[in-house]
């Protein structure tokens, strides 16, 4: 029989062969099992999907994990078992100090964390200082620095070839603590599994990163006059990160290729330099008053990459360059850019009821064409205080302020994009230069948004409730868009201004003092809300869109004129003009290669209530977030059908039955074709397709909860302060589509990061909650 790499079988052995002289690894290598093609109906463990016989139904099997004729059994909780409990410390510490000519502040603070998967952590340590010295009636002079070092063995890898165990090809009898109990044994040697290697052996395979960042500010302001100051400002943002990714010589990978290993590792250095010469002016002129500042800045961006990867390792695990077997990968890029820029801010009041505003700026870019490299944008706000301007004074309607602004801004883009560049290579040890694959820009204009705003702020029944509410347009002109064009120009992607995109929606916030009672028992809520709808407007020429992400299997993100930004395109079902599935003569749904609008990212709005209470030192906050609409590709969903992993293909007891597909035949009358379980899920039209994988990104969260107790220190004299919190944050999902929660997924998996991944699920690490106790005390 096999083997499962449990010590009892080789003990049975062993009594068995009472002569025998092999060791327990020896064993190992020569009755381990090894499934040759794993497709007979799911059984054999190779083969990771889940299409065999029902579990728990007292079948004996010969199985990997617990050798011949063993229970045929399910591992309810084999996902749950590959995740541990993270923990995060946080300490901090400050100390403040201030006196008639100077004051100041410094605080360090520790976070260490470890991760909800094995051999991840994270620390950081950061300094803050700040100082302010005057030394005479006219100086001031102040510092800010910061230091923050960064640090971590091992990050969770995310994505589709992250985790080291891919939960949708995961079989359902996979037992992930006796995975463990092997690893912890024997590491990877004479593991058989289908994917090659103990996945608690490929979480060695570590990604580790160390930063060492510094940002400040220095600044020297002198009063000239009692309304007239000028102030000298220098500041600094930079860092110095090294990221490192190895891979064990043990993987099955290298073991097949007799390597020893390989490693990357990336430098990063980055710093961001901007002086700052400011005069200010500020004066009353009888019920007039008025301040203006004026000034000119100068930004510099310094930007420099190194990069170097052996695919090879003569020694085994010994990650260092001088290591590498034959010759390793290496590679640099380095970049600078200059802003120049002048402004000016002016504003005005009359009777503190009526006030103005007025702003501009012009920019000098370095990575604009020089005839275009100048750019001004302005900005003019108004505000009127309706009850102070018509003196009301009613404890039923408190304040009342009306604003509204309109403002231009400008943008360019990054360095060395206007003429043709070259990266350099070798081939047979000669030097070859590549052109870029975009084609350069031949008269490029700066971006350009223009907006508006208007807004009030009321307050009724004496300021006890607080309403804002603001309403907005946003137009962006000539953005600045890679768009990709046909290969005869020798290029694959051109450069220029292609795009306009609005933005327009509401932002709503509603503040309410509930409950004030003598006896210390009071109830505060607010709430907002807000909606954004994001249009492309237009695009060059004849572009019918432009590619906004990539996506996953087929799937992507376009901005389509006409359409609202972010729509997720793919392949859907075939339908008829009812509506209808199609399905051809075996009942299966028909497949097509034209790809169809699947939904905007955008949802219809988001919204926040918070709940706050208190009575005699005693507060609870409670914080629920709302996302209503917005839609996102699942790659867990792709993967749901053929694996046969998720709960969708059990439903309704389908694997006995097998389904109906609701539909229609090729020649329009209704389907009545009975098609297996595995037939259906499990079939290959299902990669031609993303429709099914388009869900819903609504939810409501229970976000926060802070149960606090301010202590009575009144008696002790040392003591100021004294506070003992509950925090717990993304405590609960209180609601969410169907569809994402028979696939046990968080919606909020899909909201990606940034433009590139918005829209977008993609195996991710599950989303945690987090719970602990603060406690913060003031000398």
């Amino acid at each position: 029989g096999g083997w499962d790499g449990s010590e009892y079988i080789y003990k049975q052995y062993l009594e068995n062969n009472p002569g025998s002289n092999l060791t327990y690894n020896e064993y190992a290598k020569q009755f381990s099992y090894n499934y040759g093609d794993g497709l007979g109906g799911g059984v054999n463990d190779s083969n990771p999907i889940n299409w065999g016989p029902r579990l728990d139904a007292g079948l004996l099997l010969d199985q990997w994990s617990t050798g011949p004729d063993s229970p045929w059994n399910s591992r309810p909780d084999n996902i749950k078992d590959y995740f541990r409990t993270g923990v995060n410390f946080e300490n901090n510490i400050a100390v403040s100090a201030s006196g008639e000519k100077a004051y100041g502040r410094v605080s360090f603070t520790n976070l260490n964390t470890k991760g909800i998967i094995d051999f991840t952590d994270q620390t950081q340590n950061t300094i803050n200082a700040s100082f302010t010295v005057m030394p005479s009636d006219r100086i001031t002079a102040n510092a800010n620095i910061s230091y923050l070092k960064k640090e971590s063995e091992n990050i969770p890898n995310n994505g589709y070839s992250g985790a080291s165990v891919d939960f949708a090809w995961t079989q359902r009898d996979f037992d992930t603590k006796y995975v463990k109990e092997i690893f912890e044994r024997q590491g990877n040697e004479g593991f058989m599994f289908p994917n090659g290697d103990n996945p608690y052996y490929s979480l060695k395979n570590l990604t580790s990163f160390f930063r060492d960042r510094a940002f400040g500010n220095a600044s020297i302001d002198y009063k000239i006059t009692d309304w007239l100051s000028i102030l000298g400002r220098g500041g600094i943002d930079f860092y110095n990160e090294y990221r490192k990714d190895i891979t064990q010589s043990g993987t099955s990978g290298n073991i097949r290729r007799g390597r020893g290993g390989q490693f990357n590792q990336t430098q990063i250095y980055s710093k961001e330099t901007n002086l700052d010469l400011i005069l200010s002016f500020d004066k009353e002129f009888g019920d007039f008053h008025f301040d203006a500042l004026g000034g000119a800045n100068y930004r510099n961006n310094l930007y420099k990459n190194m990069y170097m990867l052996a695919n090879d390792l003569t020694v085994p695990d010994l990650y260092t360059i001088s290591n590498a077997k034959g010759n390793p990968t290496v590679n640099m890029y380095d970049y600078e850019k200059e802003t120049n820029s002048l402004f000016f801010a002016a504003n005005g009041s009359y009777k503190d009821f009526l006030y103005l505003g007025i702003t501009g700026r012009n920019d000098w870019s370095s990575t604009l064409p020089s005839d275009n490299w100048s750019y001004f944008y302005p900005s003019v706000s108004l505000g009127f205080v309706v009850t102070d301007a018509f003196q009301v004074d009613s404890d039923l309607f408190s304040y009342a302020k009306l604003r509204s602004s309109w403002a231009k801004v400008g943008g360019d883009t990054g360095p060395y994009q206007l003429n043709r560049t070259y990266s350099a290579g070798t081939f047979n040890s000669i030097s070859i230069f590549s052109p870029t694959g975009t084609m350069p820009p031949a008269n490029l204009l700066p971006e350009e948004t223009r907006s508006y705003e208007i807004g009030a702020e009321l307050r009724f029944l004496n300021d006890r409730i607080n309403l804002d509410v603001t309403y907005y347009d946003q137009v962006t002109a000539n953005q600045i868009l890679s768009v990709a064009t046909s290969r005869t120009t020798g290029y694959g992607a051109m450069l220029l201004n292609a795009g306009e995109i609005e933005n327009k929606g509401v932002e709503l916030m509603l503040n309410g003092q509930i409950i004030q009672l003598a006896s210390g028992f009071s109830w505060n809520a607010s709430l907002n809300w807000a909606k954004n709808k994001s249009v492309v407007n237009k695009l060059y020429g004849e572009l019918e869109s432009y590619q906004i992400s990539p996506g996953f299997g087929g799937a992507k993100s376009l901005g389509i004129p006409g359409e609202e930004w972010g729509i997720l395109w793919g392949l859907p079902f075939v339908r008829n003009d009812d509506g209808k599935v199609i399905v051809n003569s075996n009942g299966i749904p028909l497949t097509t290669n034209e790809g169809k609008n699947l939904g905007s990212v955008t949802p219809d709005y988001t919204a926040g209530f918070r709940n706050s209470f208190g009575y005699k030192g005693l507060n609870l906050s409670v914080l629920l977030d709302v996302r209503r609409g917005g839609k996102f590709f699942s790659t867990s969903a792709w993967h749901s059908y053929p694996t046969g992993t998720y709960e969708v293909t059990t439903k309704n007891n389908v694997r006995e039955t097998g389904l109906i597909v609701d539909g229609v035949k090729e020649d329009g009358n209704a389907n009545d074709i009975r098609v297996s379980a595995q037939d259906y899920f499990g079939g290959s039209w299902m990669w031609n397709n993303h429709e099914y994988s388009i869900l819903d990104g609504s939810f409501v969260k229970l976000r926060e909860v802070v149960l606090g107790y301010d202590f009575n220190v009144s008696n002790i004299g040392w003591l100021y302060k004294l506070n003992l919190s509950f925090v717990g944050r993304n405590l609960a999902i209180l609601y969410r589509d169907e569809s994402t929660k028979e696939l046990g997924l968080d919606p909020e998996a899909g909201l990606g990061g940034g433009d590139f991944g918005v829209g977008f699920e993609n195996f991710q690490i599950p989303t945690s909650r987090s719970y602990g106790f603060k406690l913060s005390a003031s000398f």
